[in-house]
């Protein structure tokens, strides 16, 4: 009796590991899951490229299509399945005004609908300024990068 018991009690085990195993769906270590993980991400890629001098690089030497660069440059540096949207502005400081010219005449994204900014969960903003010189003047950039995770 004893061992049928034992048998039983050893399937309704099995059955419960079974069906806890496919309901909960177990994280992938490789991606960012929280939104901390996401700023730190955009945080950590701006500095790296700002450190190397891409970001100036990208600005100064892109030319005319230098938005597609910046989009082919970030979708192959952020993982797969996060989605951004950048905006670059001049900060422009006149006495005591500070104002933003847009520098991008159109959105730098890799997001083929902007509804997963809205449906897609967790949205950070990061806001990264840059300073350079260009023709012995000091130029201030802001870097305005939104990310979101989504399905690609």
């Amino acid at each position: 009796m004893r061992v049928v018991e034992a048998l039983f009690s050893a399937v309704i085990i099995l059955m419960a590991v079974i069906v806890s195993s496919q309901i909960v769906v177990f994280p992938n270590p490789f991606t960012s899951r929280t939104r901390t993980d996401l700023e730190k991400l955009g945080y950590n890629l701006m500095f790296r490229l700002a450190q190397e001098g891409s970001l100036e690089r990208l600005i100064l030497e892109g030319g005319d299509d230098w938005e597609n660069d910046a989009c082919i440059l970030f979708g192959t540096l952020l993982p797969v399945g996060v989605y951004f949207n950048l905006a670059v502005y001049y900060v422009v400081a006149t006495g005591d005004d500070v104002t933003l010219q847009p520098l991008n005449d159109h959105l730098i994204t890799n997001a083929e609908n902007q509804d997963v900014f809205i449906k897609g969960g967790d949205v950070v903003s990061i806001e990264y300024v840059y300073t350079m010189e260009i023709n012995g003047k000091i130029k201030t950039l802001l870097f305005v990068l939104q990310l979101t995770r989504g399905e690609r």
